[in-house]
């Protein structure tokens, strides 16, 4: 297989970035094995991608070009003496300059994206920002561009405190709603658990549960691309519809969603929806910030379905020992049920 220099340089940047598919990675493999001189440019590469960008970061590029020019003359100069050949597959010494520069660039552009910290916007050094949820609170959060969230309980959410000019980008652990400012010149995407949700102004429901790999994406308005973080699996999402990636994100499902179940947390509705005991348990754990502990055996029948809108927990275990036939205590944060 032959390789153009501006594939390698997409190759090479795809990898330090931490992006590269495991095609690219074989791509790249293969070229470093051909020669040592591919290999030798690849690690020069990345001692410059691995260190910090300091003071006199352009006058240390400076350096390095000239370095390489040195090599690159003194090699082919050696090379002229001995043989006048040159391998199949080594890279031309002569071309190293020019691909470094490219290779680099495209590095620089790599590194302002998703996971460069480093970068400077406005003039300013760019600082992160997480915004932690414990079990049983929600909130609001306003993000730079306006962009407005609602948070659930044992979640966070991780942004730019100031946002780049080409992109909003945000990571979340948990569950969170989306109020998007419409922006055309910078998308807004939500990375959760290897899913990348890509949006221009929208309101959607991003949800990752603590301990289920799988996530859940519900669209209320607007148009999202969804995207496993290896980009073999893409979808376009439609007002009312959930997709469900499960299966280390291998496999996408598209469904209709009802708006209470998928979305309702944010304005205080609490759902069973056909909950077994133990679903039921982690559910008011989580949504009131208690731990349950259980006296004798739930009925096998346990499946409730039942809505609460802002209801404390008093009021939800009252309605429901009536039904499931069970007496209850809530001292502090425990609740004890007794069957």
């Amino acid at each position: 297989m032959s390789y153009n220099h501006l594939h390698i340089d997409h190759l090479i940047a795809q990898f330090l970035s931490g992006n590269a598919t495991e095609q690219e990675q074989a791509e790249l493999e293969e070229w470093l094995s051909m020669s040592p001189d591919n290999r030798a440019v690849f690690e020069e590469l990345k001692k410059v991608w691995q260190a910090p960008p300091a003071d006199g970061y352009e006058k240390r590029m400076d350096n390095i070009r000239d370095r390489i020019w040195e090599d690159a003359v003194a090699e082919e100069e050696e090379g002229e003496e001995v043989s006048g050949i040159r391998k199949i597959f080594s890279f031309p010494w002569r071309s190293v300059a020019a691909v470094f520069l490219l290779v680099v660039a495209g590095l620089y552009f790599y590194s302002n994206t998703l996971e460069d910290k480093k970068n400077m916007v406005a003039g300013k050094p760019d600082v992160w920002v997480e915004k932690e949820n414990p079990t049983g609170k929600r909130s609001v959060y306003f993000l730079p561009d306006g962009t407005k969230v609602w948070l659930n309980g044992e979640s966070t959410i991780g942004f730019s405190e100031n946002f780049s000019d080409t992109l909003r980008y945000i990571r979340l652990k948990g569950e969170a709603f989306f109020e998007v400012v419409k922006d055309a010149s910078r998308p807004f995407i939500v990375e959760a658990n290897g899913i990348t949700v890509q949006a221009l102004g929208t309101a959607f429901n991003v949800s990752q549960n603590l301990g289920d790999p799988d996530v859940a994406v519900a669209l209320l308005e607007g148009k999202v691309k969804i995207e496993n973080k290896e980009k073999t699996h893409t979808v376009i999402l439609k007002p009312g519809e959930e997709l469900i990636a499960s299966k280390g994100n291998t496999v996408f499902a598209t469904q209709r969603f009802n708006y209470d179940a998928a979305i309702g947390w944010k304005d205080g509705i609490l759902i069973l929806q056909q909950d077994n005991f133990s679903s039921f348990c982690r559910k008011i754990e989580k949504w009131y910030d208690v731990k349950i502990e259980v006296k004798g055996k739930a009925p096998d029948d346990w499946q409730i379905r039942a809505r609460y809108q802002n209801e404390s927990l008093r009021n939800v275990l009252k309605d429901l020992s009536f039904n499931k036939d069970f007496a209850y205590k809530i001292e502090d944060k425990m609740v004890y049920l007794t069957f």
